[in-house]
């Protein structure tokens, strides 16, 4: 008797986590993008310009599922490259689109996990 309730308790709790964690709720635009380091699949530092100043401004992007990094090549080169955040809940990123001019718009960067450290190269 015990065990039908558990297995029932168990089943209700699989499908509310399922179904309440994993859409994103808003998306959130950055405009002025100058330059992309990618230091991983899902860590990632903008740097954006503006026209007020000649001051560029470092947004770190850790998307928390590298599936939901989307990389488009639709930015005219006259036009400042821009992205797109999706957040589930709060602060917490977890899409990234960027929309460039071209694959070489984007560096490697620095990365460093525990004890090792490295530079992710750009293959081309």
């Amino acid at each position: 008797m015990f065990r039908k309730f558990y297995v029932g308790i168990a089943a209700l709790l699989l499908v509310g986590v399922l179904s309440g964690c994993d859409h994103i709720e808003r998306w959130g635009r950055v405009d002025g993008i100058e330059r992309v380091m990618m230091h991983s699949r899902s860590h990632f530092t903008l740097f954006i310009g503006s026209s007020d100043s000649a001051e560029l401004k470092m947004l770190e992007v850790f998307p928390q599922v590298p599936r939901e990094v989307v990389i488009f090549r639709d930015v005219p080169a006259s036009e400042k490259m821009w992205a797109e955040i999706g957040y589930v809940t709060g602060e917490y990123p977890r899409g990234l689109k960027l929309h460039i001019h071209s694959a070489a718009d984007i560096h490697g960067g620095d990365w460093q996990s525990g004890k090792q450290s490295g530079r992710t190269n750009v293959l081309e």
